[in-house]
């Protein structure tokens, strides 16, 4: 095996072992620009992609300082205290922005969860 193959294989190790910590604070950080969470990165414009970059960070620092969300536990089976907008939990149930529901879609072989009034996919 190659070393670029191995090192491709310990960068894969390294994201997926990190996505929940960076996809669930991306989906909030989307649903707060207002952003659909599908449109492509290129899409977006500068002010875009900082709005978007700045909701990430903001949400990660409420979630790590309210020890998680409240739909997972800690170690000691503790729910976090970060209140999720976006989740199972709150499928089908209003957008607390404009009344609108709550959806699932499939998605890289998971779910998102968003509100399509406030996150409209469009392609610009």
């Amino acid at each position: 095996m190659r070393t670029d193959e191995l090192i491709i294989v310990y960068l894969t190790f390294i994201v997926l072992s990190a996505a929940p910590y960076v996809y669930n604070p991306a989906r909030g950080g989307t649903w707060n620009t207002r952003v659909h969470p599908k449109r492509k990165l290129q899409s977006l414009d500068e002010e875009d992609k900082s709005n978007l970059f700045n909701s990430v960070k903001t949400t990660m620092r409420a979630m790590w300082k309210e020890s998680g969300r409240d739909t997972e536990r800690d170690l000691f089976g503790e729910k976090g205290g970060y209140k999720t907008i976006l989740s199972a939990n709150t499928l089908k149930s209003a957008c607390p922005v404009c009344g609108g529901t709550i959806v699932r879609e499939a998605y890289m072989g998971g779910n998102i969860y968003l509100c399509p009034n406030c996150q409209p996919w469009d392609l610009k």
